[in-house]
């Protein structure tokens, strides 16, 4: 299994994708999760709300914050049972942090060069950039101390952090996949179904229990 957290602008959802493409493993992403919540009783107008950004004053004084991680440790539990899995983003790093043989991976860039890659990808002027790029983190950051009390900008939440001012999304995805296979990933691979199955087993609630 990987996790993979990126910074806008990085390179991140290219890295995930040739992943995903290279090893034939399953991705879950945002819109995916968002899916299963959906499916799972989460009403979907809340489940946006929580997309890696920093929710509302209200909502960190309601008991809907414990409701929602439920959902998600449930639904990313279940997704990563099935084996071979990459977790893209909403705190796969910290969900998983606990299993052996979990790669977590953050993908970072300087701020020029992802203002410049943002410029190239999405047709934005340079203010534009670096305006979705100030609001991207600060969501982020929000989200990851709101819902887990964390930094996500700590190194000590990763495995492997990878600067793409120079390497390039092919080169990074190589050196995921060499991380991965390396003997000292690969001998705890064994244990991962193991944990995932003991970790859904433990999630106190389950759908069918949120349903109103």
């Amino acid at each position: 299994m990987i996790t993979i957290s990126r910074q806008a602008g990085a390179g991140g959802e290219e890295i995930a994708g040739l992943l995903a493409s290279a090893l034939g493993w399953k991705t879950l992403d945002n819109e995916l999760v968002e899916t299963l919540l959906s499916e799972k009783g989460f009403p979907q107008l809340e489940a946006q709300s929580y997309t890696e950004r920093q929710p509302v004053l209200w909502r960190r004084l309601s008991a809907d914050k414990d409701r929602y991680l439920q959902f998600l440790k449930m639904v990313s539990y279940e997704f990563a049972r099935g084996g071979q899995s990459i977790i893209f983003g909403r705190g796969g790093q910290l969900l998983f942090a606990d299993v052996p043989g979990v790669l977590r991976v953050r993908v970072v860039a300087p701020l020029e060069d992802r203002v410049q890659r943002l410029r190239e990808t999405a047709g934005l002027e340079e203010r534009a950039a670096r305006q979705r790029i100030a609001a991207s983190d600060n969501h982020r950051e929000g989200f990851y101390r709101f819902l887990f009390h964390a930094d996500w900008n700590s190194p000590a939440l990763y495995d492997l952090v990878l600067n793409t001012r120079l390497v390039s999304r092919a080169g990074a995805a190589d050196l995921i996949m060499r991380a991965l296979a390396s003997k000292d990933v690969a001998e705890q691979a064994p244990g991962i179904a193991r944990r995932l199955e003991s970790l859904y087993q433990m999630n106190p609630r389950r759908a069918d229990s949120y349903r109103r």
